[in-house]
């Protein structure tokens, strides 16, 4: 994997599932390395249905890294319009890495990743999911939860 890959492809299962997508529908895929201080911190794969990103910078590798992130991205690309309701599903859990992972993650320590499912929902319909894959060691998870 080098530092940025992209590609248009057929939805994978895992597509097709959180994004409520088709059989024959294509994505733009994209997969990175994301580094902080020259330290990889995580790898992410990434799919946005392709009738969505083409013609947006979502297709264009030369965009990364993105000023903001995934959600800057969808909001300059005119995924998210002027007060759409955002909200962002993820879905993680520990596991052991396999050598592919460990080598681009550059650990030098078997232990755990972090494997995390994240779903971007503007008003309801799924416009990005991302498979994020980083070391339990270098990410801490915060969940808030407002009850009132």
């Amino acid at each position: 994997l080098s530092p940025i890959e992209y590609s248009e492809e057929l939805a994978t299962e895992l597509d097709r599932h959180y994004l409520g997508i088709s059989k024959t529908a294509k994505v733009q895929r994209r997969r990175m390395v994301k580094r902080i201080d020259d330290q990889p911190i995580q790898i992410q794969r990434s799919a946005v249905p392709l009738k969505l990103a083409k013609g947006t910078l979502l297709a264009d590798e030369t965009a990364q890294p993105y000023p903001g992130g995934t959600l800057a991205e969808l909001y300059d690309a005119g995924l998210i319009p002027a007060g759409a309701n955002v909200v962002v599903v993820e879905e993680a859990h520990a596991r052991m890495p396999n050598t592919r992972e460990r080598q681009l993650l550059e650990m030098a320590v078997t232990g755990p990743v972090w494997d995390i499912v994240r779903t971007f929902k503007v008003d309801g319909v799924a416009v990005e999911v991302s498979r994020v894959i980083a070391p339990t060691a270098r990410i801490v998870l915060v969940y808030e939860t407002d009850l009132s």
